[in-house]
């Protein structure tokens, strides 16, 4: 996830938050979260031109049977 500030004042507190699936399982990020669904991610102020970048790791419970729509 990448968040940029394209603005000219400086954005407060912000926050970026990702709801997974069914199916999905959080398993790590980086910077790190607590893996609540939606997973949740205090970026703080973010100055204007500038962008936070936020790598998560994401597993699916389950594979699809042969046949069914994937």
């Amino acid at each position: 996830l990448d968040v940029s500030n394209t603005g000219r004042g400086t954005a407060k507190d912000v926050v970026i938050e990702e709801t997974l699936p069914a199916g999905i399982d959080f398993l790590d990020s980086k910077p790190s979260t607590s893996g609540d669904n939606p997973l949740t991610w205090k970026i703080g102020d973010l100055a204007p031109g500038r962008s936070r970048v936020v790598e998560y790791q994401a597993i699916a419970k389950q594979t699809a049977a042969e046949g069914d729509p994937v």
